[in-house]
């Protein structure tokens, strides 16, 4: 029985049927916006690694691949600068390997407190160091180049940036700090999956840390064309599961109530 087919209709197949504080800075001629996600973006940020109730035990930064191929990270460095810096980056890491394919890297960072004394380790770890931004104001940025750079006089080797608390530099305006339990993770914008709308307040929200292993986009379903039968296939399953099907038949029954919410399709 298959579920809302009229005949000539599309259907996807069941698996069971078939600045400043108050204005913080912006980039003029920044190449930090990605609309089109086509390049690196940075999609989480975990800020109180270590400190008394967190989660986990090191601070980190994940960096996501929207794209169909690798990208090698070398001669790409994560940088951070204070909430008030009006200088240079304090720290830039030189990143090393590669991010495949639509997949995430992740950077470990420092700790507060003891090591290891809270929170437990950082799953998915890509590569470690001593990266330490603070955990309720600063700008953490990607950046072309292994040199600590100025991300607002330099803003055209800014990959991307995240702004967050009262910092002085951020893509737009800049969003709220995160907690001990909680990560600043970019989120779905007008329906496409870390997006990067230069904008960091519209951009991340505050949810449970997932270090390398956040959210990635599912391919596109194929499209076919064929009678019921090809549709439902001789075994257990359809050989179309997962895709939009399109089929002509004539409704024999329909069953509106009871459980079925469905209609027989002939």
């Amino acid at each position: 029985m298959f579920r809302d087919m009229r005949p000539r209709s599309r259907a996807l197949i069941a698996a069971t049927t078939l600045g400043l504080i108050a204005a913080p800075l912006t980039f003029a001629q920044t190449a930090t916006a990605n609309p089109a996600g086509d390049g690196l973006v940075i999609t989480e940020a975990y800020l109180n690694g270590g400190s008394a109730g967190a989660t986990y035990s090191h601070k980190f930064v994940e960096i996501y691949n929207p794209t169909s191929d690798p990208i090698n990270l070398t001669g790409r460095s994560v940088q951070y600068r204070s909430a008030t810096g009006t200088g240079t980056a304090s720290t830039a890491v030189a990143l090393t390997g590669t991010v495949a394919a639509h997949d995430y890297y992740v950077l470990r960072g420092g700790f507060n407190g003891t090591e290891g004394a809270n929170g437990i380790a950082v799953p998915n770890v890509d590569q470690v160091s001593s990266l330490q931004p603070s955990g309720s104001a600063g700008s953490i940025f990607l950046a072309d180049g292994t040199s600590a750079i100025n991300p607002v006089a330099s803003a055209a080797s800014v990959v991307d940036l995240l702004g967050y608390g009262t910092t002085n530099a951020s893509e737009g305006a800049a969003t709220t700090a995160a907690s001990l339990t909680t990560s600043l993770q970019r989120q779905k914008v007008a329906d496409v999956e870390n997006k990067d709308t230069d904008v960091n307040s519209a951009d991340f929200s505050s949810l449970a840390p997932t270090p390398g292993s956040g959210y990635v986009a599912p391919p596109a379903p194929d499209e076919f064309e064929g009678t019921i039968a090809e549709i439902q296939g001789t075994g257990t399953a359809s050989p179309h599961e997962g895709d939009i099907a399109t089929t002509r038949g004539v409704v024999t029954a329909a069953y509106p109530t009871g459980g079925f919410s469905g209609f027989y399709i002939q």
